[in-house]
C-alpha cells in the first residue's frame, strides 16, 4: 500500500511529471482528502490512478481528474475482482473434476486388476452371479443383456466386495 504522498507522486511520475509545485501537491492533497471522505480508501484511489494512467483518452494534467475517474475506475475493478472470483471458482472446479476423474480411473484400475486376478473358475462364477442378478431385477429385455451391460454388473460386484464405492461419472 502507498502513502497518499507516494500516490501523488505516481500520478505525477505516470504523465511525466517528475517534479511537482507545491501548489499542485497541495491541490492533489485537497483531492485525495476528499476522495476519502467520499469514501475511497488509498487502495481504491491508487488504482483509480493506474486505470486512468492506462485508460486516459487524452493528455492528463492535474490530479484533480482522478476525483472524475475514480467511478468508472472502481466499476473496472469490480469487473476485474468478479472476473477473478469467476476464473478462481472454474480452476477450483476443474480441479475438483480432475481428482474425482483421477480417483475413478483409480478404482477402474482397482477392479479390473482383482478381475485379472481371477482364475478361470471364479471369473466364470462372477459372470454368471451378474447375469443372474440382471435377469433376477427384471428391469431388461433379454435382447438388451449385453456383454457390456453384465461386465458392467460385475464390476458393481467386484467394487462392492473390495468395497469402492462407485462414483457417478
Amino acid at each position: 500500500t502507498l502513502s497518499l504522498n507516494a500516490i501523488i507522486s505516481k500520478f505525477y511520475s505516470g504523465i511525466g511529471q517528475e517534479k511537482v509545485s507545491r501548489e499542485k501537491r497541495e491541490r492533489a492533497e485537497k483531492n485525495l482528502k476528499e476522495l476519502s471522505g467520499d469514501g475511497f480508501n488509498p487502495e481504491d484511489i491508487e488504482f483509480a490512478v493506474d486505470w486512468t494512467l492506462a485508460n486516459a483518452k487524452e493528455e492528463l494534467y492535474d490530479f484533480s481528474i482522478i476525483k472524475h475517474t475514480i467511478g468508472q475506475a472502481m466499476a473496472a475493478k469490480k469487473r476485474i475482482e468478479a472476473e477473478k472470483a469467476q476464473k478462481m471458482e472454474a480452476e477450483r472446479i476443474a480441479a475438483q473434476k480432475e481428482a474425482e476423474e483421477a480417483k475413478r480411473a483409480k478404482e477402474r484400475s482397482r477392479i479390473k486388476t482383482y478381475k485379472e486376478s481371477l482364475n478361470a473358475d471364479e471369473r466364470s462364477k462372477l459372470r454368471d452371479r451378474a447375469n443372474s442378478e440382471i435377469r433376477k431385477i427384471g428391469q431388461y429385455k433379454e435382447e438388451f443383456i449385453t456383454d457390456y451391460l453384465i461386465e458392467a454388473k460385475e464390476n458393481e460386484l467386484i467394487s462392492q466386495q473390495l468395497g469402492i464405492k462407485i462414483s457417478e461419472s
